[in-house]
């Protein structure tokens, strides 16, 4: 038998069991590596989920430190007396107060329709044709069509349509049936935009003659429309707080500072909008901003906590990042808010933000909140906003932490070059084990063929012995 080809699986099983006992007893410090890996990989675990929870704040934090019209505790709420009627939204730059609108007549587009075709006629002759399309007084935009042999009406009518739906000349075009029974159909031209300055001022022939065999050839100017026109373009009329306005179009942005008034139908008499601070956006945009600080809070806390007996110990436990993290935060939103007026709301306390003795935030007080938007808006922005805002500080202290040579960056690359150490010893530690077997797999199976040697001696000499003594 060799003794250099020898293996496990052709020595006895009581040499491989003491083979398995002398590694396993050998394994000690590979047994340890391996538990520094299972719990390394833990903390990077949670590295991963405080990366996660960074960042949604960080999010939320980017909505509420803006100021002026970046700011969403600045959004105002439109009330309509009539929303049949009319209704509004505003923006950050618009004022609280109330307005009345009365509707006179809404804006509409200038909408031409051919002569009515036969769908499965051939009227058209076979060909390709041109006709320029002008809306107000932009450029002309050609329309090129090709009419091949055969086509029928309908077909024809088609393929027109959606040549002026392909080239955005500010037209819509579209094909109806006026009736059915007979096959009836008209090509629709509306303008793309209401309001009589949007009127299709010419539809006119430069190649063929289509538009004139469709009927819709023809100039249109304010007050004097092309025969095919079934529809006259206006301007929607209407008073706001007594003021008689036009508009070319039913959405309204240029009468009230940072409102747009939509105008939905004529009225009677006149609708009442009321604009007040939009504090329900306001109140959702803050509790977004403490649910995930206390997300963050939280989770840093728990994965930091020691028992009370000291035993066991959670992997955060003792990291002083996380502790500056925690006291910075606190810091922040416990704190005042540098350069506010006396009186004024300085502090989150003072909009009904109590800060708890783990670290989290309540709203212990609704209508302080409330109260303070619907009396001055702008102190709130005052109290997140800005860099010297709670969410402006808040931001700073999130963003250098997840940042490129942050607390967290800083953690997660210290563990990963932990994780490259530790398996460049796993390996060297189990190399030295696989050594160590292999040696002794040879030094047993050495073993074994002595025994087996000295097993076959015996039966030799016992033979002997038995032959002499027969003979004798």
């Amino acid at each position: 038998m060799s003794t250099t080809t020898s293996s496990v699986s052709q020595l006895n099983s009581t040499y491989q069991a003491l083979i398995d006992q002398l590694i396993q007893l050998d394994s000690g410090p590979l047994t340890q590596v391996e538990a520094k890996q299972s719990q390394l990989t833990i903390t990077q675990g949670i590295m991963s989920d405080l990366g996660t929870k960074l960042s949604a704040l960080h999010t939320a934090l980017d909505a509420l430190r803006g100021v002026g019209t970046l700011s969403p505790l600045l959004a105002f709420h439109v009330s309509s007396a009539n929303s049949q009627v009319v209704t509004a939204s505003a923006d950050a730059t618009a004022a609280r107060g109330t307005h009345q609108v009365t509707v006179s007549s809404l804006a509409q587009a200038h909408v031409l329709g051919s002569s009515g075709f036969q769908q499965d006629g051939t009227d058209f002759a076979p060909g390709t044709y041109t006709f320029n399309v002008q809306v107000g007084t932009a450029s002309a935009v050609p329309i090129t069509v090709t009419v091949g042999t055969g086509d029928t009406n309908g077909a024809v009518l088609a393929n027109i349509a959606a040549a002026v739906n392909g080239l955005g000349a500010n037209v819509s075009a579209s094909v109806v049936t006026t009736d059915a029974g007979a096959g009836t159909k008209k090509l629709i031209l509306q303008s793309a935009t209401t309001g009589v300055a949007n009127l299709i001022s010419s539809v006119a022939d430069a190649q063929g003659g289509l538009a004139a065999q469709l009927g819709i050839a023809g100039t249109s100017s304010a007050g004097s429309y092309a025969a095919a026109t079934l529809q006259e373009p206006t301007d929607a009329a209407y008073t706001l707080d007594g003021i008689s306005l036009s508009s070319s179009t039913n959405e309204v942005t240029d009468a009230l500072s940072g409102v747009t008034i939509n105008l939905l139908a004529k009225s009677a008499d006149p609708v009442t909008l009321t604009l007040t601070a939009d504090t329900d956006t306001a109140s959702k945009v803050v509790n977004d901003f403490i649910s995930k600080y206390n997300d963050l809070v939280t989770y840093v806390r728990n994965q930091s906590a020691v028992s009370d007996d000291g035993t066991t110990r959670q992997p955060l436990a003792g990291n002083s990042t996380f502790e500056y993290l925690l006291s910075d935060l606190r810091d922040i939103v416990s704190g005042p808010v540098a350069g506010r007026p006396a009186g004024a709301p300085s502090m989150l306390a003072d909009l009904g933000i109590d800060v708890g003795k783990d670290g989290t935030l309540s709203v212990s007080d609704n209508s302080k909140l409330t109260a303070a938007l619907n009396a001055n808006p702008a102190q709130v922005v005052a109290v997140f906003g800005g860099d010297q805002g709670v969410a402006g500080r808040l931001y700073s202290v999130v963003d250098n932490f997840d940042g490129t040579n942050g607390g967290l960056t800083v953690e997660q690359q210290s563990l990963s070059d932990l994780s490259s150490t530790l398996n460049d010893r796993k390996t060297e530690l189990q190399a030295r084990l696989d050594a160590r077997r292999a040696q002794l797999v040879d030094e047993f199976s050495q073993l074994q063929t002595l025994a087996y040697q000295l097993s076959q001696q015996q039966q030799l000499l016992t033979y002997l012995a038995s032959t002499w003594t027969s003979s004798g």
